[in-house]
């Protein structure tokens, strides 16, 4: 198959691939960064197949893809092209579609609203957000990773694609405090050099990245972590899944109740929005679970003294018995 392609896909998968390089080899060495090498290649693998289900189904990209590069690769709506080459362009796709809300989607009754919430949770997170010295560059490194990751669209179904949130990754190393700002980072320098999201829909989307899609994941580990009292790493990795899953899901569902109540200047009402956005994310959301409990279960066999500081891990069983015998 063929789609669309460009300069600015292949920077992103550049940068994905260089601060994720960078991150791996520092802490964890060559051997690490070359299983890192091998993960990337088998998602790109992994894009090819869903993507050619996704465009054989619809032959929306095909349709593109001839109005672009001519019928030199087409037979009958069907793209026959070498597999290097195809996985050369794989690499360099561009998702035309903004992946966050743009301007001129929402009403201001709901405009509003969301930079209200918003304002409130940035006050709040710049005030109780505290980070060790060790957590600075954590910070920095998780920020320039999910930048990256954001970038990358991926097709789901029917045509359709969602990205990497990140937020559960974020939030449960950093805190949800620090998780917001760092989201709200990305959120900013997305709208303002790349235009993926309007500046009159940045409360919007930082409220459903920035905020639900952080505390949303922070809150049911620390809930499941108080009941359960998790102690193996099996129930910690369901844990860490399950949020994350759960996270990505909740800030779907409220970009589409934002959309869908801003019927007539967005098309279409809450019986479409809503299930549109919660079908497409609870797919991507099952990768949103296992990047997040990679990232992770990683640091916490080769960096745990990382895992330790953070405000919401740092509450498991293993570090609090440490502290306990630390003290006596």
């Amino acid at each position: 198959m063929c789609f669309l392609f460009g300069l600015s896909g292949g920077v992103c998968f550049f940068c994905l691939v260089v601060v994720v390089g960078f991150f791996v080899c520092v802490f964890w060495g060559l051997f690490f960064g070359l299983c890192l090498l091998f993960a990337l290649v088998f998602l790109v693998c992994l894009v090819v197949v869903v993507e050619w289900v996704s465009v054989v189904y619809r032959g929306v990209i095909a349709r593109k893809g001839a109005a672009l590069f001519g019928n030199t690769f087409f037979v009958d709506g069907n793209t026959y092209i070498s597999v290097t080459l195809f996985l050369i362009l794989v690499t360099l796709k561009v998702g035309e579609e903004k992946m966050h809300i743009p301007d001129g989607y929402l009403t201001l009754y709901v405009i509003i609203p969301t930079f209200i919430i918003t304002i409130i949770f940035w006050g709040i997170s710049v005030k109780k957000t505290k980070l060790t010295d060790q957590q600075v560059p954590i910070m920095g490194l998780l920020t320039a990773l999910f930048f990256a990751a954001m970038m990358m669209n991926y097709p789901i179904i029917f045509g359709t694609t969602a990205h990497l949130l990140g937020g559960a990754t974020i939030g449960l190393i950093l805190g949800p405090f620090a998780g917001t700002i760092s989201m709200t980072i990305i959120l900013v320098l997305q709208a303002l050099l790349f235009g993926d999201g309007g500046i009159t829909a940045l409360g919007a989307n930082v409220l459903n990245m920035g905020v639900i899609g952080i505390f949303v994941p922070c809150i049911i580990f620390l809930a499941a972590n108080k009941v359960f009292k998790l102690k193996t790493l099996t129930s910690i990795f369901v844990t860490i899944f399950i949020s994350a899953f759960v996270g990505d899901l909740f800030a779907a569902v409220s970009a589409g109740v934002e959309l869908g109540f801003s019927q007539p200047v967005f098309q279409y009402g809450l019986s479409v929005a809503v299930p549109a956005m919660a079908i497409n994310h609870s797919i991507i959301g099952v990768a949103e679970g296992i990047v997040t409990v990679i990232i992770i279960g990683t640091l916490l066999k080769l960096r745990p003294d990382v895992i330790e500081k953070s405000p919401i891990l740092g509450k498991l069983g293993m570090f609090q018995k440490k502290e306990q015998v630390m003290e006596k």
